[in-house]
């Protein structure tokens, strides 16, 4: 999910308008400002011209809690070596 903090500060720290932003993205202001403040989540299209024009990348616009959960995930995919059996099959629970 995108964080609307992140958007809202990274557009302040550039002096960019919600205006501006939103021609950008191609939605409207009020879309551009429910998106800042929470209540609506863009798609991945808007998502990614919203990044393009600040000039960050999707994933620096993602929620902390959301980035933390893609890591766990990441590392639960990785190949076990410490505990497969002669089958090749991992034995966590």
């Amino acid at each position: 999910m995108i964080d609307g903090n992140k958007v809202r500060y990274l557009r302040e720290s550039l002096n960019i308008t919600v205006t501006e932003l939103a021609a950008a993205a191609k939605i409207t202001q009020a879309h551009m400002s429910y998106v800042e403040q929470g209540y609506n989540q863009p798609s991945g299209a808007v998502w990614g011209r919203i990044a393009d024009y600040l000039g960050v990348t999707m994933d620096d616009l993602r929620k902390s809690e959301d980035r933390e959960h893609a890591t766990r995930e990441a590392a639960a995919c990785e190949p076990c070596t410490d505990d497969v059996g002669e089958t090749g099959v991992s034995h966590h629970g």
